[in-house]
């Protein structure tokens, strides 16, 4: 049976964050809508399960999903976490100098700062 990693987003209330959640290191504070706070972390599961009903795969083909990615990766970092989800990117697009990544990162940037001027994303 092989394991498979997802990077996942799921809302919880402020009060489930604070008591809960920012407690652990896992548990990474994307953003806060209303008085709920996406909250983005790594799952395993195996090829034949499902994500959790709760649960929202966090597409990196996407601006926001993205942008999400790499508030992940920047917390998992700093918390010294492994593994970080840029890294899974950087093997699977076969990126190995960290140069070379960090412009990926900066076109990244520039694409998501055009949509934001175009409006099409906040």
């Amino acid at each position: 049976m092989k394991i498979q990693r997802k990077w996942v987003k799921k809302k919880a209330s402020s009060r489930e964050w604070n008591s809960y959640y920012s407690q652990i290191s896992s548990y990474c504070f994307l953003e806060k809508e209303g008085g709920e706070v996406w909250i983005g972390f790594l799952l395993a599961l195996s090829e034949e399960e499902q994500l959790p009903r709760h649960c929202e795969d966090i597409e990196d083909n996407t601006p926001s999903g993205l942008e999400h990615l790499r508030i992940i990766d920047h917390h998992r970092k700093t918390n010294n976490i492994f593994p970080r989800p840029l890294q899974q990117i950087q093997k699977e697009t076969n990126i190995e100098d960290e140069e070379e990544r960090q412009k990926v990162i900066k076109k990244l940037d520039e694409m998501k700062l055009e949509l934001k001027k175009s409006k099409i994303i906040k």
